[in-house]
């Protein structure tokens, strides 16, 4: 979660007209927080190797990131990060095969590989940061149903199965979550810096609107 807050305002305009400075506040807060929003996943987006459209939403078209609607009189906006994971699936997870000791990417409509043998091994790769490590992991994809009736869809994941045999219970790959991904430090500290410019810009721009400065 992202706490932003604003103090020292009446302060610093003691003279104006106390309302009218709440009200330019409670406007410049109810806009940055929509940007920050935007500029939160654009910059989530630019480090870790996940398209926008998957930050935002998850595969039941619920949001991963949420914002406070009302705005009190303290001031005060929040936006809120999910900690619900993200599937490794949308973190650049391409399916592999090794033919011996050759890497074969597989096509899933037509695969060259039409026979397996003891030294086939088949798995998925993931780069989770953009121009990051890949790593290669005894895998596979797998849509998976969620919900009931009309709210019913499916979940793409990557699993594994437990040692000791293919019978037994799969398992899903760590998964991430933004509520992880906000908190990178490349992430956070430009984001804290954008939110700050931002509601001074704004904040001057509702002070003129309200006739408070020119």
């Amino acid at each position: 979660m992202i706490r932003i807050e604003v103090k020292g305002i009446k302060e610093v305009l003691k003279n104006l007209d106390p309302k009218k400075v709440d009200k330019a506040a409670k406007s410049a807060l109810n806009r940055v927080k929509t940007q920050a929003k935007t500029e939160s996943v654009r910059r989530m987006s630019k480090i870790w190797n996940i398209k926008q459209s998957d930050l935002l939403k998850k595969s039941s078209g619920k949001d991963r990131i949420e914002t406070s609607g009302y705005i009190g009189s303290d001031l005060t906006a929040h936006i809120y990060f999910m900690s619900g994971g993200i599937s490794l699936a949308y973190l650049g997870a391409t399916e592999f095969r090794f033919k011996g000791n050759t890497l074969v990417k597989m096509n899933r409509k037509s695969s060259r590989i039409t026979r397996r043998t003891a030294k086939d091994r088949t798995g998925v790769q993931v780069q989770t940061l953009r121009g990051g490590r890949v790593t290669r992991l005894r895998a596979f994809f797998s849509a998976v149903k969620f919900g009931k009736s009309g709210a019913a869809g499916y979940h793409l994941g990557v699993f594994s199965r437990h040692k000791g045999g293919g019978r037994l219970p799969v398992y899903e790959r760590k998964m991430i979550s933004v509520a992880t991904m906000i908190r990178k430090r490349e992430v956070l500290e430009p984001l804290q810096k954008f939110i700050r410019e931002k509601f001074d810009e704004r904040f001057n721009h509702e002070l003129k609107r309200q006739g408070l400065i020119k």
